[in-house]
């Protein structure tokens, strides 16, 4: 009981009688975890030491990438700690990567991110829901110029497709019962079975295009990310960037003072590539000022 995150199980008893999923009362620690069956004796079982744990049991690497291949990238992170804190850290990094969009409403101004905040909830809730721990590979966010993935450990569980669940009303398979109730208690997932539905019926809404992919060792959401749209509808610009291009572009936008063995030794390529690349912006500019 000595390896309970405290403040993760306090969060977590506020969020769900908050919901109204559990009752509202006095809850102490020890309650929750032996209410839910979390605890076996006076330890944690897998399913509370994944949720509530403080001895960093689960890992969630999270990086940004100049291209939309897995080659170059601009920022990694990993993160290493129970699923109800990584819930938090997953979505606060993908929105603050993603593109926001300012609107004046009336005399407020709103801030809208690019995807969806349910959307991003609901895949991340998922993907910990749906896991397979201590598999051979770690939970993952990659956010592309033109994609975020997130990826769960694990093979897809279930007989029916994704679309299957979209179109019907089929029950859900659940790998982890008791990892799933506690984030519907939370209200992380909406309800059993329904999160593929979910999730098409808000990229719809939101006009966001998504797929999936599934292997033997895990099962990967894809979220396409909008084109970015210039904010001078007059000027149209027909650019096509190479890989390489696109790379360093990426990172003189995030340092522009980078120097060109800086940037060569980031994307793994020579500095006569680099100034290759660096040529080919000076033509573009040249073409644009015409």
């Amino acid at each position: 009981m000595k390896q309970v995150d405290k403040n993760a199980v306090k969060a977590f008893c506020q969020k769900a009688v908050s919901a109204g999923r559990i009752p509202e009362g006095r809850y102490t620690c020890t309650v929750i975890l032996k209410r839910y069956g979390l605890v076996n004796g006076e330890s944690l079982n897998n399913a509370g030491e994944y949720l509530f744990g403080n001895t960093h049991p689960v890992t969630l690497k999270a990086a940004i990438f100049a291209t939309d291949e897995k080659l170059t990238f601009l920022d990694m992170k990993l993160y290493e700690d129970n699923i109800y804190n990584l819930l938090g850290m997953g979505e606060d990094y993908i929105l603050k990567n993603i593109r926001w969009r300012s609107e004046i409403i009336g005399t407020e101004r709103t801030e809208t991110p690019e995807i969806p905040v349910a959307v991003i909830r609901e895949v991340l809730a998922n993907s910990f829901a749906h896991a397979v721990y201590n598999g051979r590979t770690n939970h993952e966010i990659c956010i592309h110029p033109g994609m975020i993935t997130i990826y769960s450990p694990g093979e897809y569980a279930s007989n029916h497709k994704p679309e299957d669940y979209m179109k019907g009303n089929y029950e859900s398979v659940i790998r982890n019962a008791t990892i799933a109730k506690i984030l519907y208690l939370n209200k992380s997932i909406e309800q059993f079975g329904s999160g593929f539905k979910r999730i098409n019926s808000l990229c719809k809404d939101a006009g966001i295009r998504f797929s999936y992919e599934s292997d033997e060792l895990g099962f990967k959401f894809i979220l396409y990310r909008p084109e970015l749209q210039s904010d001078i509808p007059s000027v149209t610009l027909d650019v096509t960037l190479n890989g390489t291009e696109m790379a360093v572009l990426a990172i003189l936008k995030q340092k522009p003072d980078s120097s060109r063995g800086e940037i060569a030794e980031k994307i793994s390529k020579t500095v006569r590539t680099v100034q290759r690349a660096l040529d080919s912006f000076i033509i573009l500019i040249s073409e644009v000022n015409r």
